[in-house]
């Protein structure tokens, strides 16, 4: 009989300012995917941003990686007014949706009572129970002036 194919160990955790700081190769596959997620955010966050939010401590980075050490997806997040807000998570949500559970003690950790995450609606049926769409954001360019 075949074996079902097993899947890819992988697990979740913190990576840390420090870490990167003491470790080169760490840093350059991290700043990798933030800056690919950041290109996804469509100009809602930049690399610049989410550097000086790591180095003053004002977010972190989590990430998921496929063992034995392929990081495959990023997560940052910054407690705002009791919200835990989910700056950016990708490149594929898939990647991280087993562990939005997760989310619940690091909010609890930064006394945040909810967590919030911004993305496209296409992530909805992608998402856990117990997520729900709270607003839905329209978007308009304004068209520069000719010379």
């Amino acid at each position: 009989a075949e074996r079902p194919e097993a899947k890819p160990l992988t697990i979740f955790g913190e990576i840390t300012y420090a870490q990167m700081k003491d470790n080169a190769k760490l840093a350059v596959v991290v700043m990798k995917l933030i800056k690919e997620v950041c290109e996804h955010s469509k100009g809602r966050h930049t690399v610049g941003q989410i550097t000086d939010g790591l180095i003053t401590g004002a977010c972190s980075v989590w990430g998921v990686m496929r063992m034995p050490a392929d990081l495959t997806a990023i997560m940052v997040t910054v407690p705002h007014e009791g919200v835990l807000d989910v700056l950016l998570a990708g490149p594929d949500i898939k990647d991280l949706t087993p562990y939005l559970s997760r989310l619940e003690g690091i909010a609890r950790s930064e006394k945040c009572t909810k967590t919030r995450i911004r993305g496209p609606y296409f992530w909805k049926p992608h998402l856990p129970d117990g997520w729900r769409p709270v607003v839905t954001v329209f978007e308009k360019d304004i068209e520069r002036p000719p010379h």
